[in-house]
């Protein structure tokens, strides 16, 4: 894919149609397929056998069995995407006087063009274990579904959206030591955001728009509608998600009250708008909110949680909610479309460029007569902003800018 804020064109070309405007939401969620996200899925260590979690001894315990690997897994596709890619370690105590160290969670960022928010799409990618106080493990949980569906989701959006644009900065974050009460998270918060804008080394919770906890999505009965279960702490992050999942899903959508049992809950603790997506067939609820036991997925935290163990993936229902989270990021970090650029000859003398931008983006004209040459671009002119968008003609005369190529930037 050409690069969402860039696009070169020879300047001397035939006439040509003026082109359509650039890509929509629709465009982007429809990116998402089933093969890229099980592809993902499976090399993050699901299966009979594998886990993602820590060491089982007394005292101090670190991570264990393919944690790290899958880990390096994350990082090296974030940074293979083209991601500011780094790992925030940590160490924590735990119960019983037992403190967990050599934790990392993989933080990826994408910098946006012209905005002041922030969107954070987060996901866990550590499993339950023998050293989890609320957990039916029998021995290493693969954690197929929780958490390397959401695992998955993150990797599959972040490939979709690498090369386009958005005034917003996205933050990709597969969190640590979630099933250890929420430790990867907490310490994120904890760590690099604040609420007092005159510190420089952290973000600014007030500039977090939302942060969307994606965890369990893969587990779908087949005797029951497809649903997927949204838990909102606010009607801000509520809507933008209702209107992703309505619009470019055919998934129906389940509410819960807040209850905070993921990685949102640090989130929403420190006044940021957060949210929880997951399966519909999780677990349900009562009148007053509360657990009715037993719960649907009756393979959480256990053995069973594998990609061998039949029925446990439902890849179809797993794509569906990627896509309702890739329709909400685009909306929230505001896409950007390429401009489409064309142009034709008119004299010797002169060249006509057709441009369509975006609507209330600034861009500037450059052009060249040697791609090869070093800092090769020759700024020509800037293009003002326009609002609406509508299509826009230069006229340029080659004798003052002899360029053979074009290209736009946003700038």
């Amino acid at each position: 894919m050409v690069n969402a804020n860039k696009l070169l064109l020879g300047a001397l070309l035939a006439t040509a149609p003026l082109a359509t405007y650039g890509v929509t939401i629709s465009d982007i969620v429809n990116e998402v397929t089933v093969g890229s996200y099980s592809n993902y899925h499976i090399n993050l260590f699901v299966s009979d056998g594998d886990s993602r979690g820590f060491t089982h001894n007394t005292g101090v315990r670190e991570p264990a069995y393919q944690h790290d690997l899958a880990r390096d897994y994350i990082a090296s596709n974030f940074t293979a995407m083209g991601y500011d890619t780094w790992l925030d370690p940590f160490g924590f105590a735990y119960t019983n006087n037992i403190t967990y160290t050599n934790c990392n969670n993989v933080v990826a960022v994408k910098p946006g063009m012209g905005g002041n928010d922030i969107i954070i799409i987060g996901a866990h990618y550590d499993t339950a274990d023998l050293g989890n106080t609320d957990a039916p493990v029998t021995n290493a949980c693969p954690g197929a579904d929780d958490n390397g569906s959401g695992v998955a989701a993150l990797l599959e959006l972040a490939n979709t959206v690498k090369d386009y644009t958005f005034r917003n900065t996205i933050y990709f974050i597969a969190f640590d030591a979630e099933e250890k009460g929420l430790a990867g998270s907490s310490h994120f918060v904890a760590t690099h955001t604040t609420a007092n804008p005159s510190e420089t080394n952290a973000i600014l919770r007030s500039s977090i728009k939302g942060m969307v906890s994606v965890d369990m999505i893969a587990f779908n009965l087949d005797t029951t509608p497809n649903t997927l279960t949204v838990e909102p702490s606010s009607s801000s992050i509520r809507n933008g998600l209702f209107r992703a999942v309505t619009n470019h899903t055919s998934l129906g959508i389940i509410e819960w009250p807040y209850i905070g049992a993921s990685d949102h809950g640090p989130f929403h603790n420190a006044g940021i708008d957060a949210a929880l997506v997951m399966e519909g067939d999780f677990i349900e609820l009562d009148n007053e909110g509360q657990f009715i036991f037993p719960p649907l997925n009756t393979i959480m935290h256990t053995d069973f949680d594998s990609v061998d163990t039949l029925g446990v993936m439902d890849y179809e229902i797993s794509t569906e909610v990627t896509k309702a989270i890739t329709a909400y990021l685009c909306e929230q970090a505001g896409i950007i479309p390429p401009a489409t650029l064309q142009a034709q000859g008119i004299s010797d003398d002169k060249v006509e460029v057709f441009f369509y931008p975006t609507a209330g983006v600034e861009y500037g004209l450059y052009g060249t007569t040697n791609l090869l040459a070093t800092n090769a671009w020759d700024f020509i002119q800037p293009i003002p902003v326009t609002n609406p968008a509508s299509a826009v003609t230069l006229e340029l005369d080659v004798r003052g800018a002899p360029a053979r190529m074009y290209k736009v930037i946003g700038e």
